[in-house]
């Protein structure tokens, strides 16, 4: 699935809501596009939110990454905000999500419009914001000041909204303009008022952040592809501003609208819950999902590079001219670069063209080993042993439940008796550390280390058990809810 199959599902979506509720129903709208779109931007955000909410912990680690990238950009004392919101992070993702869930209930029944489109439009613009920094720096100039400028010109516009809704004065709105000042004293960059577009190249590599997280582990989407989304549906969302009072509202009895409101609120925030908290994700979009054999998963994606054609740019010294070919047809073209000859390559024109897209599926970077040797990649010869085993992921010693490992420990013990193995994998760390961590949760089975990335998208918990045959994944198990051996064997292992 791609971006454009969701906004085509979306858009269909809309249109069938619009009918439904414009033609069928009759709660005739002032304007029939703008019924469409609230219904549409409605249905978008219902979808982008239940991806994510089926997943808050993917959201966190999202947006630890992109704290960790503000962090670095921003000068003393303002930076020391981003470590706090990265510790709150779980509280901070089921809250946008959440929010994200409500005002696409609230956009397709039209309750509580005011509020609706005043708390979409800073929510669009923190998105844009988030995709824009990390396309944006991606870009070859030595300051930031396209984004600097981007940042003053949706904060004035947001500004000049409010004062208009308000009928405040309209310093209000002027006074966004002191942002650009104040957005060059936090950058650490030294800021030049010119730039010129020609003047940019694309360095993917600069980029930190390589998806957004916008759709979760469901669809992975370029930070280019999201900052053009969220351009796309800003200027919708200051039309919902601008006109809130035309927006159709489908639920006009004011008691049912408002238990609507906060009954979305109770059941998103629980189901939020019970899919990080209390329990794994519901749906599990990672390449290590259940029914997945690992080793041949990996094998898959290694053997599916991208496909790229790479075109050589060469230019007669002579005559100036100038000649594009493909680097394969370099031996057919023998008179460009066998001595003597006029001609010379240039090397900023050199591009290549990605013909097909490879995997990019995390499990390619599928690898642990023992702590006590050298580094050696080990997974594929230990998970994929013969039969039954039991692998129990923590991502982090430090962060470990102790309380899940002493039910993890009972199971071990057990399934040893019926010759069934357990090992453990735990993030990169100095083999005394990871001694010590055995000691301290009693574990009796060995422990390798991998990278904490990789563990956190293997499994939502710390620690995670998954149950493994012949490589295969069985069952996975978040810590709090590991049965005991006996019911594991009487309905996983046969």
């Amino acid at each position: 699935m791609t971006i454009y199959t969701i906004f085509g599902i979306c858009a269909v979506a809309g249109l069938l809501l619009t009918i439904l509720f414009g033609v069928i129903l009759k709660r005739k709208p002032d304007n029939w596009l703008l019924m469409f779109l609230q219904q549409f931007v409605g249905s978008l955000l219902i979808f982008s939110g239940y991806v994510k909410a089926v997943d808050p912990w993917g959201t966190v680690y999202k947006m630890e990454q992109y704290f960790a990238e503000f962090e670095s950009a921003v000068v003393a004392p303002i930076n020391g905000i981003f470590p706090f919101l990265a510790k709150m992070g779980l509280t901070f993702s089921i809250a946008t999500i959440v929010l994200e869930l409500l005002l696409g209930i609230c956009l397709i029944l039209g309750i509580k419009r005011k509020f609706t489109a005043w708390a979409l439009l800073p929510m669009l613009i923190f998105f844009t914001l988030l995709t824009g920094f990390t396309y944006l720096t991606s870009y070859s100039i030595e300051s930031l000041a396209f984004m600097t400028i981007l940042i003053s010109v949706i904060l004035l516009g947001g500004s000049a909204l409010f004062a208009r809704e308000r009928k405040t004065n309209i310093g209000l709105a002027v006074g966004a303009l002191a942002s650009i000042f104040i957005i060059n004293l936090l950058m650490k960059s030294d800021y030049q008022w010119w730039f010129s577009f020609s003047d940019w190249s694309y360095d993917k590599n600069k980029m930190k952040v390589t998806d957004c997280g916008c759709f979760g582990d469901f669809l992975k989407l370029e930070p280019k592809v999201s900052f053009i989304k969220d351009l796309i549906l800003l200027p919708i969302s200051i039309w919902f501003v601008a006109s809130w009072g035309k927006l159709t509202e489908i639920v006009e009895k004011r008691s049912i609208a408002s238990g609507a409101f906060w009954l979305a609120i109770v059941g998103f925030t629980l189901f939020c819950l019970k899919n990080s908290i209390w329990g794994l994700p519901q749906n599990d979009f990672r390449p290590f999902a259940e029914g997945i054999n690992l080793p041949k998963a990996k094998e898959d994606a290694i053997n599916d590079p991208d496909i790229i054609d790479r075109y050589l740019t060469y230019k007669n010294t002579e005559t100036g001219e100038e000649v594009e070919i493909k680097a394969d047809a370099l031996m057919d073209n023998q008179h460009l670069w066998k001595k003597p000859t006029p001609w010379e390559g240039v090397k900023e024109k050199t591009r290549e063209i990605v013909v097909k897209k490879g995997s990019t599926s995390k499990i390619k970077d599928f690898e642990f080993s023992d702590p006590n040797s050298e580094g050696e990649d080990i997974s594929d010869r230990v998970v994929g042993h013969e039969g039954y085993q039991f692998m129990i992921v923590s991502y982090s010693m430090e962060k470990a439940n102790r309380k899940y490992y002493k039910q993890v420990s009972a199971v071990a013990q057990a399934a040893e008796k019926d010759g069934y193995r357990t090992f453990g994998v735990t993030q990169i760390a100095d083999p005394s550390d990871v001694d010590k961590f055995r000691h301290d949760i009693q574990a009796t089975y060995p422990f390798f280390t991998a990278d904490d990335i990789l563990l956190k998208t293997i499994i939502r918990s710390n620690p995670g058990i998954l149950l493994l045959k012949d490589g295969t994944v069985v069952k996975k198990w978040h810590g709090r809810n590991f049965p005991d051996y006996a019911n594991i064997k009487a309905e996983y292992i046969k």
